[in-house]
Parts: C-alpha cells; sequence; structure tokens
C-alpha cells in the first residue's frame, strides 16, 4: 500500500449479516447518476485530510462512506425528474429513501450516519420536508419534537425515541446537479481543485474523474458467481463458506484510498505522447548542432546518443500539441522561459571549472524537473520531457554545455 494510507476496516456488523435484497449489483449499468453521486464522495480520499478511508459500493445501501474516524455512512440516492417537482414530506420517506434508510440502520445496530443525496429539492411550509430536514442537520433534539408523530406513522415505528435518535443521524443533500450536468460540475468543482492540491494540472481533471467512474463501475457489477477452481476448493474447503464469500464480495466492491491514487498513476506518467500523437508530424532536424556543443562540452558517446533521442521525444511532443497562433503558443513560450532559465541558473552554478559539460549536466538532471515549474502548465509532462526540451534549446543555442564558440570552428 502506498506510503501514508492506512487501512481502515469495514465494520463487524458489514460483513456479518446479508443485504435484506442484492439486486442493485446486477444492474449498475443503468445508475450512471448513482456513480457521479458516489465520485463526489470518492474525491475526498484524495485530499490531506484523509477524511474519507474508504467507499463500499451496492453493499446494504447504494454506497458506504467509511469515515478515516471510524463513523460510518449509509447513503441512498435518488434522481427525480424536474417535471415532478421537489419532495413533499410523505414522498421523501416513503420514495425519497428515508424509510428504506431507516430499515438499513436498524440493520447496522444503530450504529451509522445517513443520508440522501438527491437532484431535487424540497418542499417548504410548515411541517414539509424542508423544515424536517433542517430539524435533522441541525442535531437539535428539540426540533424533532413536532415531527416525532407523523415520522414514526411514516417510518412505521411506534417507538418515539428510536425514531428520534434515527433522525438526529440522517442528513439530506438535496437539489445536486441533474444527470445531465452532474459530471461537468463535479470535474469543475470538486475534482479539479483535488488536483490542484496534489499540484497536477487541469488538464488531468477529466481524463482522471473518467477513470474514477470506472473504477466505481467495476465496484457495482457484481459477479455472477465465482468461477470454481477443483484444486483450490481441496485446498481450501473453506473458499465457499458463506461468510468468506461475503467477505470476498465486499472487497470486491470497495473503493480505497490507493484504489483512487492508483488511478491517477496511470495519468501522470510520460504519455505515449513521447511518440508523436500525429504521425505525420515533421521529423525533427539533425542534431549536428547539439552533438557539436555536447562534445565541446566533454561528455561522453552515450551521453549524446540519450541527448539526441530525448530532443527527438521533445521535439515530437512540442510539434503535435503547440497551438498555431500568432505570437506562438503562449503555454509552451512560457515553458521555454522557464527551462532557459533554469539552465542558466545552472550554468551560473558550475561553469567556474572548466569545461563544466559534465557537471552542468548532473545538476540539470536535479533542477530541471516538473516541481519547478509554475503551476497551471496545461498539458502533463515529466522529467524525462524537460531535459528534451533542454537539448531543444541547446540545439537551438539557447543553453549551451561550454564556452560559447563559432559553428562553423568545430
Amino acid at each position: 500500500m502506498s506510503a501514508g494510507l492506512e487501512e481502515v476496516q469495514p465494520p463487524e456488523w458489514l460483513s456479518g449479516s446479508e443485504p435484506a435484497e442484492d439486486s442493485g449489483a446486477q444492474t449498475q449499468s443503468r445508475f450512471r447518476y448513482q456513480h457521479e453521486c458516489t465520485a463526489r464522495s470518492c474525491v475526498d480520499m484524495l485530499l490531506p485530510d484523509n477524511r474519507v478511508a474508504s467507499v463500499v459500493c451496492e453493499e446494504h445501501e447504494d454506497f458506504i462512506v467509511i469515515y478515516a474516524d471510524g463513523r460510518i455512512e449509509l447513503v441512498s440516492v435518488k434522481h427525480r425528474e424536474v417535471s415532478r417537482g421537489p419532495w413533499s414530506y410523505a414522498a421523501l420517506c416513503s420514495e425519497g429513501g428515508v424509510k428504506h434508510l431507516y430499515e438499513r440502520w436498524l440493520k447496522t445496530g444503530r450504529r451509522a450516519l445517513c443520508r440522501v443525496m438527491t437532484n431535487a429539492g424540497l418542499k417548504t411550509g410548515a411541517l414539509e420536508a424542508q423544515q424536517l430536514v433542517d430539524a435533522c442537520q441541525s442535531r437539535e433534539s428539540e426540533r424533532i419534537e413536532p415531527f416525532l408523530a407523523k415520522l414514526a406513522v411514516a417510518l412505521g415505528c411506534e417507538d418515539h425515541e428510536r425514531v428520534r435518535e434515527f433522525t438526529l443521524v440522517l442528513s439530506v443533500e438535496a437539489g445536486l446537479p441533474s444527470r445531465e450536468h452532474i459530471g461537468a460540475v463535479n470535474i469543475s468543482d470538486m475534482y479539479w481543485p483535488a488536483l490542484q492540491e496534489l499540484s497536477l494540472v487541469q488538464a488531468l481533471a477529466d481524463p482522471y474523474y473518467k477513470r474514477v467512474l470506472d473504477l466505481i463501475a467495476r465496484a457495482n457489477r457484481d459477479q455472477i458467481g465465482e468461477r470454481l477452481d477443483l484444486r483450490e476448493a481441496l485446498l481450501d474447503p473453506g473458499r465457499f463458506d458463506e461468510a468468506a464469500a461475503r467477505d470476498r464480495r465486499i472487497k470486491r466492491r470497495t473503493i480505497t484510498r490507493e484504489d483512487m491514487f492508483d488511478a491517477l498513476h496511470p495519468l501522470t506518467q510520460p504519455e505515449p505522447s513521447l511518440v508523436p500523437v500525429n504521425p505525420h508530424a515533421p521529423p525533427p532536424p539533425p542534431p549536428s548542432r547539439l552533438q557539436r556543443k555536447l562534445l565541446a562540452g566533454e561528455l561522453g558517446p552515450t551521453m549524446i546518443a540519450s541527448a539526441v533521442q530525448l530532443r527527438a521525444q521533445w521535439y515530437a511532443f512540442e510539434s503535435t500539441r503547440r497551438a498555431n497562433v500568432p505570437g506562438g503558443d503562449p503555454a509552451f513560450e512560457a515553458l521555454r522561459l522557464r527551462v532557459a532559465q533554469l539552465a542558466s541558473a545552472s550554468e551560473s552554478r558550475v561553469s567556474s571549472s572548466a569545461p563544466y559539460g559534465k557537471t552542468m549536466h548532473l545538476d540539470l538532471i536535479e533542477t530541471v524537473t516538473t516541481d519547478r515549474l509554475p503551476a497551471g502548465v496545461p498539458f502533463a509532462l515529466d522529467d524525462q520531457l524537460l531535459q528534451g526540451l533542454v537539448f531543444q534549446l541547446t540545439d537551438e543555442c539557447k543553453v549551451w554545455f561550454s564556452e560559447a564558440f563559432e559553428l562553423g570552428e568545430a
């Protein structure tokens, strides 16, 4: 497991009982809105406060949030068509998920928090849905009092104190974006800020969000039985024990911090962008100037061959992404200027000893890195690509590895 990502175990009650029904996991391909709501809780696993430890999909409820402090929250997702208007008190209890959550809460031994997530609003007025939700979320027992008798009937419970206990752990997150807009809102308001916290570029937010949705979809998609392996069954007779099968199912449906960072990892590695995206991109000019400058700096043939290759990779990357606009692409011009500044500082540090090419090369490897770039670079980069840019600037006579000389004399 990645450093700093401590595993938080699911509570005993989660693996100790079967859900009342379990058909949802087999029909999740229709529940994209549920996945998008789940993604809103998963994003917290990227944040430095480590508030959320894991999310369990389609087990007891639409999903369960397991917090790092040990609290558990059952979450029910309800999308409501705009034409039906806001939730009334009665509809919120019956079809809006509150009664269903109450029954699930009882199965946990009354040990979980509960939340409804919905795109619909809440009807206002005396003893209506908005007032009920405000009272619940105040966590003030006396504000629940006017609703107790009516709510006890709606929940099918004669014990008013138990109803009060439930309302004090109930939240309703209403007015969420509709299914047409929730993805765009999640990316702009939640995933891009989270990636900023990790010092990653904005361009990663959209592809990363798609990877997270795929991760959630896989966690929701139940396996229709498990492949029977006779050899495994003989070696481990308990493999097909009911409790063991339930534990394996919960593990399949759990998304951890490690999973969230693993989904991010491929996007932050060198892209296949190191190979030109456009197969018709022009080949780089001959590297004769680059080679002659590195020879003058007394660098060896292995390093020079590597420099030629890195420079070709950068040339392909830039030529297939640079915007053809008057005055040049501002993002690439700013990046070139920054790398030239870093190379100039490197030269100043090492040029007191001549020849200094080898020392400068080692210094550049340490100092021309992605963490030295300003925030907001609109494309994914890695240190290898930046070294290629150094050698491209060398070929353009903007960076030297020795005292400047007339190329005609070399």
